[in-house]
């Protein structure tokens, strides 16, 4: 490569580019084990880790909330609605599963988990009954 390209200090483009690279991976771990543990800490639902999530990263200084509270009051939410309603560990780096005895088994990404219908229900179910799994939220009565 042409010396041209060369950064300020001498470095080769590939090797300045891979140092930020690095740099910007190292961080982004760091950044998503801040809010995974602040999520864990406020003990809040999905939906609410959504809405945590976006006020974080898409709202500006610009934007006069005063806090996450009045943030959500500007669109129509309630904090309280966003708290999990029993002590269920919810670890937004390994969601959990339920099943009807209350077992839970950790589900590595979910958005992309894709069961074998073939064998993962039983034989009363089949191609012609809708199956809804409501994963979005987790509802406890009791």
């Amino acid at each position: 490569m042409n010396k041209e390209y060369y950064t300020a200090d001498g470095s080769h483009p590939d090797d300045a580019i891979f140092k930020t690279k690095t740099f910007i991976n190292e961080l982004q771990k760091v950044q998503e084990k801040y809010f995974s543990d602040l999520v864990l800490d406020l003990k809040i639902n999905k939906d609410g880790e959504d809405w945590l999530f976006d006020y974080i990263y898409n709202t500006s200084d610009d934007e006069n909330y005063d806090g996450f509270e009045h943030y959500l009051n500007d669109h129509g939410k309630k904090y309280e609605d966003l708290i999990l309603t029993k002590d269920i560990a919810y670890n937004p780096a390994v969601n959990l599963l339920s099943t009807d005895f209350a077992e839970y088994s950790p589900m590595i990404h979910m958005s992309s988990y894709e069961p074998d219908l073939e064998t993962a229900f039983p034989s009363a179910y089949n191609d012609k009954e809708p199956v809804s799994f409501q994963l979005d939220s987790l509802h406890i009565k009791g």
